[in-house]
């Protein structure tokens, strides 16, 4: 799966790189409007942990984070970005 720089969420550009920093804690993080991916995540793998954390961005974009905890919030998009790899092929639209 090739990855853009940046999407847009509802108006809002959020950037997107691969960074050595997440290495250690996770395979991905979301904050102040960007995305850092381990740079170790490859095919299948990549994609939904790119989808992941895209939802956690749509989810905070649209306010849905102010009501939930983040554990309930982590079971919901981690199940969506699961369901989503596992049944599609996904791709980004052609710019």
């Amino acid at each position: 799966m090739k990855i853009y720089d940046h999407v847009i969420i509802f108006g809002q550009r959020v950037d997107i790189s691969y960074s050595d920093d997440v290495a250690d804690t996770d395979d991905a993080i979301c904050k102040n409007n960007k995305i850092l991916i381990n740079p170790s995540c490859k095919n299948k793998e990549l994609a939904r942990v790119f989808i992941h954390e895209f939802l956690h961005m749509v989810c905070e974009r649209v306010s849905i984070s102010q009501g939930l905890d983040i554990e309930t919030e982590e079971m919901i998009v981690d199940s969506m970005a699961k369901a989503l790899t596992e049944n599609f092929y996904l791709r980004f639209k052609n710019r």
